[in-house]
Parts: structure tokens; sequence; C-alpha cells
């Protein structure tokens, strides 16, 4: 509509002017007759003022369109078109542009309400957050990783790191999507920091998400249970020990002593009191060997060999596992499956200490799938963008939902002779890799532990 005004009274000015033209041309050459003298002067003078007038009416478009564009340019939407004293074709173009105007500025004010509430939704969040563009400028930070890390109005990522060096050079290291633990000092207190970090290109800018999170509370949270179930298990496995030495102890005392609490000859001594002593004296000493035993075992707990880390196959370790089982297998009924054996994977691991845990899992389920007549168990891997994952499953009857949650923690066991120490040292040896070793079950139907090795 506005385009259609404009056209019309365009085209109107350009008929008046080529009337005038004619007009002009006509009485120029009948410029003798003596009535006409001063009639071309006029039309003259008229037609180089509708010159004039059709210049400045095509400029006046083109300076108000490139103001508008000037101040779109400058984010500048406080000047407005005065309509009430614009011709009616400017009128419509004047309303147009005002209409254009106010929609951008109900954006930028919509903008600016949701950076609002996003800001507010940030300082409310405990978990530090801060936004890094490629040029180290900050873009985004909440109060949490102001207050963590001292970060002031204006800093850069370069202040950050004359700050705190050795934490932004861990930052720095990590490459794409990446997460890790880091242990540093930060005003005289040592802190356990959670750190994510995560790339993302933005209009052809690349910026980086770090999320710090202080699981120290958590941390110090999860030690103090985790002493107390083992305290607890501890304590009910020398109990259990403890108990029966000390009531034979009192059983043997009784047969050697008199009413009078005097210790007796050997020929007061009957041939059944004899066998009794010597029935509780190996009950002590069983008990004594089983709680020697079990001391040993929890030495062993803090006894792992760093890894001495080498380039192995996945396969080849699935192989070797398979071929230490192969007779308690066969002997068993039980079915070993190995997957993705034509594949080769490479992890960077020690292969003894890994070939362990493999040994630890595959003995666990084979005690599992006693008795049970299609018993099977199968040795996967499979590689992700970041991770590799050697998966251990069977079918046997699964861990109960109670129990799945204390099957890592040291002498901790389900089985009627088992010690607790196989997954606990599992686990160990796989953070001690860098990885991870978890557990999912569904009672009844199958077991699957998944060891996760980082690229």
């Amino acid at each position: 509509m506005v385009y259609k005004y404009y056209h019309v009274w365009l085209i109107l000015r350009i008929v008046l002017l080529l009337v005038n033209i004619f007009m002009t041309g006509t009485t120029l050459l009948m410029i003798g007759e003596r009535d006409l003298f001063f009639l071309p002067m006029i039309l003259v003078t008229v037609l180089i003022l509708q010159v004039i007038e059709f210049i400045l009416y095509i400029n006046r478009t083109n300076r108000e369109i490139a103001r508008f564009i000037n101040n779109l340019s400058h984010q500048d939407l406080s000047e407005k078109f005065d309509v009430k004293y614009a011709g009616q074709p400017f009128r419509k173009l004047y309303g147009s542009l005002n209409k254009v105007i106010t929609q951008l500025e109900n954006i930028k004010l919509e903008k600016e309400a949701q950076y609002n509430y996003l800001q507010i939704i940030l300082s409310h969040i405990k978990t530090s957050i801060i936004s890094v563009r490629e040029d180290h400028a900050i873009m985004l930070v909440n109060d949490a990783a102001r207050e963590l890390l001292e970060i002031e109005e204006g800093s850069d990522w370069a202040d950050v790191r004359d700050r705190h060096a050795r934490l932004t050079a861990e930052i720095d290291r990590m490459k794409g999507r990446a997460n890790k633990l880091i242990e540093v000092t930060i005003n005289q207190e040592l802190r356990h920091l959670s750190v994510n970090v995560s790339s993302v290109v933005i209009l052809g800018a690349r910026y980086r998400i770090i999320t710090i999170q202080d699981i120290r509370s958590e941390i110090e949270q999860k030690e103090i249970e985790s002493w107390h179930k083992l305290i607890q298990i501890l304590r009910h496995e020398i109990r259990n020990s403890v108990t029966p030495i000390a009531s034979m102890t009192e059983t043997i005392i009784m047969l050697v002593e008199d009413q009078l609490g005097k210790a007796k000859k050997p020929w007061q001594l009957s041939e059944q009191d004899v066998e009794d002593i010597h029935s509780s004296i190996q009950t002590v000493h069983e008990r004594s060997e089983r709680l020697y035993h079990f001391v040993e075992k929890y030495r062993s707990l803090t006894r792992i060999p760093p890894p001495k880390k080498q380039k192995i196959s996945v396969q080849g370790l699935m192989k070797n596992t398979g071929e230490l089982f192969r007779n308690e297998l066969e002997n068993n009924g039980i079915q070993l499956v190995t997957e993705n054996m034509d594949e080769v994977t490479v992890i960077d691991a020690d292969p003894s200490l890994i070939e362990q845990v493999l040994i630890n899992l595959v003995k666990n389920s084979i005690e599992a799938l006693d008795g049970r007549k299609d018993g099977k168990i199968i040795l996967s891997v499979r590689e992700t963008a970041s991770h590799i994952v050697i998966k251990e499953e069977d079918n046997g009857p699964g861990i109960q939902p109670s129990d799945i949650q204390d099957i890592f923690l040291p002498f901790y066991t389900t089985k009627k002779n088992g010690m607790g120490i196989g997954l606990s040292l599992s686990r160990q040896i796989m953070n001690l890799h860098g990885g991870t070793l978890s557990v999912e079950s569904e009672p009844g139907e199958r077991t699957a532990f998944s060891l996760v090795f980082n690229k």
C-alpha cells in the first residue's frame, strides 16, 4: 500500500513535468508574439521549481530510509517518524516504518526479559557456570562462579588464569566435551571440583561452556557412609569369628578345671573330655585361620600396584579369559559367547589387572549360574566417540535392588562362602585406570557389568 501511494505521486510529478516541458517548448516557438512574451519565462520558472521539488521528493524518501537503517545499525529504536506532518504517501511509509520499529522494540524487550530471567535462574544454581568466547571474553557467568573464582565485572578468561593458574590450565587441556575431577587449592582451602566442558558454535563464534561443582561435601558424606558400612561389615565378620572362639575357649576351660577352679590332672580327663577339647581347639583354629585370611584380604585392598599401561587388544583379553575358564564352563554346562571378535579394539591399560577384573566377573557369573541348565555368559565390547565399554553379562538370578547399592563395598557379599573382595578390588582397579565399573540387573533375568574406559 505504501509503495502504491508513493508510485502514484511519483508518476503524477513526472506527468506534470512532461506537461510543463511541452508547454514551455510550445511557448518558446511562439515567443515572437507580443502577448506571449512573459509566458515562457513563467513556465521556465515553474519548470525549475518542479525539478527542484522532484529531486527533494526523491531525496527525502532516500534520506528517511537511510536514517531508519542507520538507527537500526546502531540499535537505536528511540526515534520514530512524525506521521502527523507528513504528506499522504509519506504518512503511510512512516506509519509502516514505525510499526517495524515497534515490533523490533518488542523483540528487544522480550530478549532482555529472557536474558534477565536466565540470569535469575543462573543466580539460583549452586553449580558455577561460565561461558567463554574463543577470544577469551567471558560472555556469561553466574554468582556461584563469581564467588568461587573471584571473577569481577569486566574480567576475561586471562584474568581468571592469573588468579587460578592450575585450575584453568587443567580446564584448557580439556578438549571438546569432557569431564574431570580436579583437586585444587582456592583461598588456602583444598577443593574437590567436578569440571565439565563442552563447546558450541553460535553465529560463527565458538564458545566453551564450563560448569564447576564443588563436591567436597558430597565426597565427605559418601566417605562417612562408606566408613559406617565398612565398620558394620568388619564388626560383623570379626564378631562371627571371635564369638565361637570365646565360646570354645570357655568350653575348654570348663573341661580342664575342677569344681574349685583348679587345673585337672591328665588322668582326671575322660576320653570324651579329650575329644571335646580337641574338637574345640580345631574350631578355634579354623576361626582363627578365617580371621587371619580376612585380615590378609583387607590388606590386599590397599596393595593394588599402580597400573603399567600399554596398548592391548580387548578381543585378546576376552579370548584369554575364555581359555582360562574353558574346562570349568564345560563341566558346569555354561555357554560362553564372545562378541565383536572380528574387530580390533585397543585400550591403554595394564593387561594383568584388567584380566583380573574379567576373571572376577566371569567367576562370579559361573557361581551365579550353578545348577542352571541354559546358563550363558556374554563378553562383548562396543566403542563410542568418547568411551570403550567391555560388558560381561549372564542370565543368572540377578541381584536384588536392596543389594545392588552395596555389592562394591569391601567384604559385602550375598554368597554363603564369599569374602566380598572381588568386586571392590575390581572397581579400584578400574578407578586406577581412570575408568568406571558399573552394574545393571533384572532380578530373575540377567546381570551385566560394564567396564568403561575413556579414550
